[in-house]
């Protein structure tokens, strides 16, 4: 980068935005962040140089914000970190682009990973490995039929386990149909994956022509919810099988820029599959750099449509881990002493939020936790799979 670059993070409240201005800093970027309370990871890290706090509102609202930003302020980047972001930048990416360029591609291709359905469509068309799902045009009883119990009900557009439910018979399906939780419109019905094969996570970054930029792949070995969830413990493996159908999805997509490919080594016939593409920047990203990917500076290039250099060689068994759903697991679990790595096992392993160079962002995670206790049993409830 040969002049100093001003970037702007709009998701100041999250886990991702951490790595991703740390790598700013080293580039010596001139960041901006923008957080919706001063205990966000945005605003208590010592590497941006602006903070600016917005209060939360409607989609429309957001993006006036945004829109105001960069119509006022000489920005080059814009870096939507969130998949609620990511869908307010590229529903308005004309709009943005007459001032600022942006790290994610064009709305029909965000799409295509945003939306699981049409993720699984593409994956069912070109013979990539995928969770098997009922098709748009097909009907439920005749995919009901083909495929049986138990069954699994997502949200099209949704972030990690919210929503998620488990049918185990043809009745508890109808009745959460005609309940309501189930909208046959908004979610996805695929066949139920055994739980007890590996689960992987892929990293990847394109630059704009298609070419990987750097690729790092992850085995899940702690969740929470512990039925299935989000990752609380992950750590690098090597796999290229996997990496080269990772990248023969994306090449299907058109995707450039950050996104991560969630998978599930299906016990029963001993194949990756595809679950989803999370096109915004996931909460184990952290993993990137702790793998020697400056993740910053490569979302950076590839807004401003610049040559990377690749970064594709990384260590095994580097470990990250969330501190406090890696606690909730280990009160819940039924493997808490038999799974591998051993929960106390402190080798290789780097909590999420915490950063030596910069430790307030950690601080102010445990405090914000301590915050929203009272409202613990809601967020349960937004998980559960019944």
């Amino acid at each position: 980068m040969d002049k100093k670059l001003h970037v702007l993070l709009v998701d100041g409240d999250s886990r991702q935005i951490l790595p991703v201005m740390k790598g700013l800093h080293a580039q010596k970027c001139e960041i901006t962040t923008v957080s919706s309370h001063r205990l966000a990871n945005g605003f208590t890290s010592r590497f941006p140089d602006h903070k600016l706090l917005f209060s939360s509102g409607s989609d429309d609202a957001l993006f006036l914000q945004i829109l105001g930003l960069v119509q006022t302020r000489s920005y080059d980047v814009l870096i939507p970190l969130s998949d609620h972001s990511a869908d307010i930048v590229t529903r308005h990416e004309t709009e943005l682009a007459r001032y600022i360029n942006t790290a994610i591609p064009n709305r029909d291709i965000f799409l295509r990973a945003y939306d699981k359905q049409q993720t699984m469509e593409l994956c069912m068309d070109h013979g990539i490995p995928c969770t098997i799902s009922k098709r748009i045009q097909e009907s439920l009883s005749s995919f009901v039929e083909r495929m049986g119990f138990p069954l699994v009900a997502k949200p099209r557009k949704a972030c990690g386990s919210m929503g998620l439910k488990i049918i185990h018979n043809r009745d508890e399906l109808f009745r959460m149909i005609e309940s309501g939780s189930i909208d046959l419109d908004s979610y996805v019905i695929q066949e139920f994956i055994p739980q007890t094969g590996k689960q992987i996570n892929v990293h990847i970054i394109l630059d704009k022509n298609g070419n990987m930029a750097s690729g790092v792949v992850t085995e899940k070995c702690r969740w929470f919810p512990v039925d299935g969830g989000a990752s609380c413990l992950c750590r690098t493996i090597h796999d290229p099988e996997i990496l080269a159908q990772c990248l023969k999805l994306l090449e299907v997509v058109g995707w450039m820029g950050y996104c991560e490919i969630e998978l599930i080594v299906d016990p029963r016939d001993g194949l990756a599959k595809v679950i989803e593409i999370n096109g915004r920047a996931s909460a184990s990203i952290k993993i990137m750099w702790l793998a020697g990917v400056n993740i910053g500076e490569q979302m950076v290039k590839t807004a401003l449509d610049e040559e990377i250099c690749p970064k594709l060689d990384y260590p095994d068994d580097i470990r990250l881990r969330r501190l406090s759903a890696d606690f909730l697991w280990l009160l819940q679990s039924p493997d808490r002493f038999r799974r591998r790595p051993n929960w106390f096992s402190p080798v290789h392993t780097h909590e999420a939020t915490f950063d030596i160079q910069d430790p307030l962002p950690f601080m102010g995670t445990a405090l914000d936790l301590l915050r929203r206790i009272p409202n613990y049993g809601k967020e349960m409830e937004k998980r559960s799979r019944n």
